[in-house]
């Protein structure tokens, strides 16, 4: 599972759930700063907020990195709880078309 066969210079949409987030991490250390997408967007669903893998991670990209975008959902948390981020399935809540 590779970037081989996306073209260059292209937005990515990389949709992950779970531990499924991983290859998506291996692909922006390794390209990030290199000019190899135009946006590198990922979308990332798990259950609890605490489940959300490389969260840090994925936050201190989007901060440094203006390419990069983090899209965290979880499907399991209270609307007006602690958790500020989006809540609900990955399929309802990709847009149609990402910004």
């Amino acid at each position: 599972f590779t970037l081989d066969l996306a073209p260059s210079g292209q937005s990515l949409v990389m949709v992950a759930t779970g531990a499924g987030i991983a290859p998506f991490i291996s692909m922006l250390r390794k390209y990030r700063g290199q000019a190899r997408w135009q946006r590198y967007i990922v979308v990332y669903g798990v259950r609890y907020a605490a489940d959300l893998g490389y969260h840090d991670e994925l936050l201190e990209a989007t901060r440094h990195d203006p390419t990069v975008r983090y899209v965290p959902l979880a499907t399991r948390e209270s609307q007006g709880g602690e958790w500020g981020g989006m809540i609900g399935i990955v399929p309802n809540r990709i847009p149609a078309r990402p910004d």
